[in-house]
């Protein structure tokens, strides 16, 4: 990260090495199908408050599987997990990130920090050097080199980005994430949604850092003010969006967050209503 803070956009435009990146991730977007050049765009709805919308991955469109995180704990802790129960703390991992970096932990090491606030969350609170914690950390990371674990969809999200899509906004992907998130989203079926997707790990730069959001820009081609992000961890998505002048949404369907900037939703399939509510009474 801090060799990448010195890398940050100047007056006449991107690096040029960040460029060649975007050109490739422009290029990889019409390969992997754009839903916008399926659409006919010179429509007539009402102006939208935002032209744009960019979505983070992990917690917000994807979640890690709650079947085999309950395989995994029930192995560990010989107890029995609810579906819902288990569909709540894999939301709460976010919540455990948010609060850790509240105190000013460093998420360097996050797959402790997210698999006990799991754990926690299921009656488990352990300190990071607990066997068992360690245990279901190298059983989840197993089961995730074998299939990525962000492999849940919630019912309905197809259904949501095509609305928010066919009353005209502009869709995009900015993740942290290990190369692999737009495959990820192929085999979700959400990929041809997306004008564009951005992975942190082929783009060379992360959130918070506003880098990665200014490339999204370039590639939307919109101004700061005509986006709006939407993600699940304030510290990442909500600070990094209004770094870059961006307007920022955080998912909160447990209603753990009480501080921080930035816009605030129980869910996804709340968003077109209230985007609509926005339009009429702005």
């Amino acid at each position: 990260m801090g060799k990448m803070a010195a890398r940050v956009e100047t007056r006449r435009g991107l690096p040029e090495a960040l460029s060649k990146v975007l050109s490739k991730v422009l290029s990889d977007s019409l390969v992997a199908g754009d839903f916008r050049m399926n659409r006919s765009w010179d429509d007539t709805t009402p102006p939208r408050p935002w032209k744009g919308i960019f979505f983070d991955v992990g917690g917000t469109l994807l979640f890690p599987d709650p079947t085999t995180i309950g395989e995994v704990a029930t192995s560990v802790f010989g107890s029995h997990f609810s579906p819902d129960d288990l569909l709540a703390a894999v939301q709460f991992g976010s919540v455990a990130i948010d609060e850790a970096m509240d105190a000013g932990q460093s998420i360097g090491s996050w797959w402790p920090l997210y698999v006990g606030g799991v754990l926690r969350f299921l009656g488990h609170s352990l300190p990071a050097e607990d066997p068992r914690l360690e245990e279901c950390v190298r059983r989840l990371r197993k089961r995730h080199r074998q299939r990525n674990l962000w492999s849940f969809l919630l019912p309905g999200t197809h259904q949501i980005l095509e609305r928010l899509a066919t009353k005209g906004h502009l869709l995009g992907v900015i993740s942290n994430s290990d190369g692999q998130v737009r495959q990820q989203l192929i085999e979700a079926g959400l990929a041809p949604f997306f004008r564009f997707i951005l992975d942190s790990h082929c783009v060379g730069c992360e959130k918070p850092d506003p880098t990665i959001f200014r490339l999204a820009l370039r590639a939307a081609r919109l101004e700061p003010a005509e986006v709006l992000y939407v993600g699940d961890i304030v510290h990442i998505d909500a600070h990094g969006a209004q770094g870059a002048g961006m307007a920022a949404l955080i998912l909160d369907p447990l209603d753990r967050r009480t501080t921080g900037p930035g816009h605030r939703l129980p869910s996804l399939a709340d968003l077109p209503a209230w985007l609509d509510s926005l339009a009429t009474n702005p």
